[in-house]
């Protein structure tokens, strides 16, 4: 019977265990020699401070005056003078209408107005005989009477006739149709030979005195709102005005029935603004307790807003947040955050979840 020597094979058996504990060994010295060092940023500290809420409103910017010019006479346009975007002054010639059909109508009323004193004399004349023949009882009260109601009826034409003359008179003259103050043509609404007739837009005209800006304020928002209340203003076109400080000069009282706002006149003093612009406005309103932090210490990816806080045992912890309202370099935290933090700022990408921190405060 063969027969397996037995010190060999305790010398094999102590010679593999030898080996395994020395890789063991091995493995737990590399671990060591992989753990992440403590990470260096710049660590700012951030807390909810007290501040002006301000209320973000949307607005249109529209000059301090804006006139529709149109004409009482009727006519074909004859000569227009401006066009679109021309500086105007107060009684400058823009645009003439013929003056044919208007002098045509002028003569008629004055020939209506002939005819009425020719009759008025008359009725006087005849009159006066009855009141005479009415002192000699010659006559009856009744034809005194009858002779006074007609001399009544022709002073009452002759006072017709003369409002209409001077009617016609006055919508011969508007034939002209002159700048009523200094402005700019922001659009022309006939072209010559189209026919002009009363209420018709001819002309339009913009004052360039100034600018207001037309916000749209939510009912339960316009409580804040006074006349003569500052408030920072910016439009989306002009972003090298900065903020520019407006007054309220105007608050509409009824609110909208369908949206539930109301408008408002906020004056701004820029004169060269072009009507229709798009502009914003921030209603202070009351205080109230907020978090804001730098936009660059959130770090924003797929709809995620994500900041690297630094725990008290100085480890990092990644933290979602919804953030709000933002304002120059600045951005309002309103969830996610404590009130009181150690940020890693700028954070150009999320650090590791629990990695030593060392202070390194900006």
């Amino acid at each position: 019977m063969f027969r397996v020597p037995t010190r060999p094979l305790i010398g094999w058996l102590a010679l593999a265990l030898g080996l395994g504990l020395s890789a063991c060994g091995g493995h737990e010295a590399t671990d060591v020699a992989q753990q992440p060092e403590a990470l260096s940023a710049p660590v700012i500290q951030v807390q909810v401070e007290n501040r002006q809420r301000l209320i973000p409103v949307q607005g249109l910017v529209q000059p301090l005056k804006r006139s529709a010019l149109m004409g009482r006479s009727s006519g074909p346009v004859e000569a227009i003078h401006v066009r679109a975007g021309d500086m105007v002054q107060e009684g400058q010639l823009l645009l003439e209408i013929e003056e044919e059909m208007n002098r045509g109508m002028l003569d008629q009323a004055r020939g209506a107005l002939a005819q009425a004193e020719a009759a008025r004399t008359l009725a006087e004349q005849n009159y006066q005989r009855f009141q005479r023949l009415f002192e000699r009882e010659a006559c009856s009260q009744l034809e005194l009477d009858m002779a006074r109601m007609q001399y009544e009826q022709a002073e009452g034409a002759v006072t017709q006739a003369q409002g209409a003359v001077a009617t016609a008179s006055s919508v011969s003259s508007e034939s002209e149709i002159r700048a009523p103050w200094d402005g700019v043509v922001v659009d022309r609404l006939v072209e010559v030979g189209d026919l002009a007739a009363p209420g018709r837009p001819l002309l339009m005209l913009e004052s360039t005195s100034g600018s207001r800006l037309w916000i749209t304020v939510r009912e339960s928002d316009a409580r804040w709102l006074s006349e003569g209340l500052q408030i920072e203003c910016a439009l989306d076109a002009r972003p090298e005005l900065g903020r520019i400080t407006g007054s309220v000069a105007e608050i509409v009282p009824g609110a909208d029935p369908a949206t539930h706002t109301r408008m408002a006149r906020i004056d701004l003093p820029l004169a060269d603004l072009a009507s229709g612009l798009s502009g914003r406005a921030w209603i202070p309103a009351e205080h109230a307790e907020e978090l804001w932090i730098p936009k660059d210490a959130v770090y924003s990816s797929g709809g995620m807003h994500l900041v690297s806080l630094v725990d008290e045992e100085g480890r990092i912890r990644n933290r979602a947040v919804r953030t709000g309202r933002s304002q120059g370099s600045q951005i309002e935290i309103l969830s996610g955050l404590p009130e009181s933090a150690s940020l890693v700022s700028p954070l150009p990408r999320p650090l590791p979840e629990g990695a030593p921190m060392k202070e390194s405060r900006k």
